[in-house]
Parts: structure tokens; C-alpha cells; sequence
């Protein structure tokens, strides 16, 4: 008599679930050289937008749309998961790609991003529902309050802070770089939403 697997849907021979296992081995391998992909293609990207960075009016969105073919948000998840697990070469095989987006995302609270990472190093697997959960349960307790209810006034201090933490140390001096162009084109008045 042979072996069977058996699930609310489907029973499966020993056989079957051999060869299922084996293209579930396959496929995580595959989603890992996925992974590493796109923290490559997010390092070439964040080092291409330096570069553009001093030219104004949306060099480096056309760029990216017309030498690279990507569509601009696509680009620039591919950046924040660059700088959030740039520092985490072998967790990042933990994590699938769409899971990585929603926590390198400036909504995502910073200790939900650390709930995840602490997961992952115990060797969690982090999927995209599991990121959703970790998210919503950090919001709750974290909400960054963006305005000072006290005298109106923008926290730029706290939303600032908050963004530095989620960029990899070794790119920090990248980060501060990009705040003082901000701060130029601001005095310039040359700040626009396509830049």
C-alpha cells in the first residue's frame, strides 16, 4: 500500500509529495536569487540617483524609465530594500521580496522593521502576510506623530531621525548628502514633487 499525504483538498502519494518537496526546494531557491536581484539592481539604482541627484527636474526618474525600463516606483522599492537589508546578507534569503518592500517602506514603524529582522535571524521565514501582521501591530503602539500637537509645527527633527534609521550605516554619509541638496533646493526654491 502506498504512503499517502492528505490535506483538506488533495491526498497525495509519498511519491507526489517527494516531487513536490523537491519543486518547493527549487522554488525557494529561486525566490532567493530573486531577493538578491533586487537589493543588485537597488545598489545600482541608489548609486545612479547620487550621481543624478545635482540634476534637477526628474533626471534620474526619466532615467530610470527610459535607459532602465522600470517604472518609477518599482525603482525606488528596489532602492529602500537596498538600504534596509543591504547589512543583512544572509537574512535576506528569509525574507520574499514583497514582504522586504512593505518593510523598508518610511510608513513601516522601525520596530516592526526590527521585529522582522529578529524573526528572520532565528530563522523565521518572512512572507508577505507575516510582514502585514508584524506592521500592524507595531502601528498601533508606534504611530510616528508627524505634526506637534502642542504648537502645530511641523516635527521635522522626529521624521528626519526616523529616516536615517532606516538607511544601512555605511550609506548614511549618502543620506545626509541628499538632505543638504534638499535644504539647497529649498532656499533655491527649485524643490518639486518630479525630483
Amino acid at each position: 500500500m502506498t504512503e499517502t499525504m492528505t490535506t483538506d483538498t488533495l491526498t497525495l502519494t509519498s511519491k507526489d509529495t517527494k516531487t513536490l518537496e523537491r519543486h518547493a526546494v527549487a522554488i525557494d531557491r529561486a525566490k532567493g536569487r530573486h531577493v538578491e536581484s533586487i537589493l543588485e539592481m537597488g545598489k545600482h539604482l541608489a548609486e545612479a540617483q547620487e550621481l543624478l541627484a545635482n540634476h534637477h527636474g526628474g533626471t534620474f526618474n526619466a532615467w530610470i524609465e527610459e535607459r532602465c525600463g522600470l517604472e518609477r516606483r518599482t525603482a525606488y522599492r528596489y532602492i529602500a530594500a537596498f538600504r534596509v537589508f543591504s547589512g543583512c546578507d544572509n537574512l535576506s534569503q528569509l525574507f520574499d521580496a514583497s514582504a522586504m518592500y512593505l518593510l523598508a517602506a518610511e510608513s513601516t514603524p522601525e520596530e516592526a522593521l526590527q521585529d522582522a529582522l529578529e524573526r528572520a535571524e532565528s530563522g523565521e521565514r518572512i512572507t508577505y502576510s507575516t510582514a502585514k501582521e508584524i506592521v500592524a501591530s507595531h502601528k498601533e503602539d508606534t504611530t510616528l506623530e508627524f505634526w506637534d500637537m502642542q504648537d502645530g509645527t511641523l516635527n521635522l527633527r522626529s521624521s528626519i531621525i526616523r529616516l536615517m534609521n532606516r538607511w544601512s550605516p555605511q550609506y548614511r554619509d549618502v543620506f545626509s548628502k541628499q538632505l543638504r541638496m534638499l535644504a539647497e533646493q529649498i532656499d533655491e526654491g527649485t524643490l518639486t514633487v518630479e525630483d
